[in-house]
């Protein structure tokens, strides 16, 4: 397809499950397990109405007929979903021609400071700009695997956040931190981003621009009694 080798599987429904096809949540089972167990990113997935699946007298599938019912829509589909649409398709009979992919955006810039919150925001743009998915689909607690991410797309996307931070990181980030929360709060740690809390916020703010030792010394000071500062402060002037 488009002069590349696309992965399509094509799977025929049982009667009884018609009537309560959630289409949506086989795709995402589907794409998760071929890329934990194979590694491989789907492209397309079509589910069939029962008895449609070409096959031979013998009961054996008929892959080649599969494959060219597919490309020429001739298969019938109550459910379609590919990566160049992100959004699965009921229908009922022949499926109609469908557009053309995309192709991915420029990875977007990281604007501001390396908070999480931004990090978050920056990897839910590249992956759904990756994976042609729109933002909102894209859940930050749920596991790259889940959304087909295989370790192409893996490596692309460390490369990628290299070049955005400017810092190198490990080819294996995606693995190491499954979720674009676990990774932005890495990034965000690695990159020296500083929480403020919540419980204390005009203290958090004074020591946000100090280093570790100097926020050790005002702490110092701040346990010294009123007498042990003029103390302190008359040595100092001497």
């Amino acid at each position: 397809m488009e002069g590349q080798e696309r992965l399509i599987l094509v799977y025929e429904v049982e009667r009884r499950c018609l009537r309560n096809l959630d289409g949506e949540a086989i795709v995402a089972q589907v794409r998760r397990a071929i890329a934990e167990h194979h590694d491989l990113q789907l492209y397309g997935l079509q589910l069939l109405k029962t008895g449609s699946l070409p096959k031979t007298s013998s009961g054996k599938i008929q892959r080649y007929q599969c494959r060219a019912g597919y490309l020429d829509h001739q298969l019938e589909a109550v459910y379609t979903w590919s990566l160049d649409t992100s959004d699965g398709v009921i229908t009922f009979g022949k499926q109609p021609a469908q557009a053309p992919g995309v192709m991915p955006l420029a990875p977007p810039p990281l604007p501001g400071g390396p908070s999480p919150e931004i990090l978050k925001q920056w990897l839910i743009d590249w992956l759904a700009q990756t994976l042609q998915l729109p933002p909102a689909a894209v859940d930050s607690t749920r596991p790259f695997a889940e959304y087909g991410l295989d370790s192409v797309a893996a490596v692309e996307l460390t490369e990628a956040l290299q070049t955005t931070i400017g810092q190198p990181l490990s080819p294996t980030l995606a693995y190491e931190y499954p979720t674009v929360d676990a990774v932005a709060d890495y990034l965000a740690q690695q990159l020296g981003y500083r929480h403020i809390s919540a419980d204390k916020p005009s203290e958090a703010v004074d020591d946000a621009g100090l280093d570790s030792d100097l926020v050790d010394l005002v702490n110092d000071l701040e346990d010294l009694s009123d007498a042990e500062l003029q103390e302190l402060l008359g040595q100092q002037g001497r």
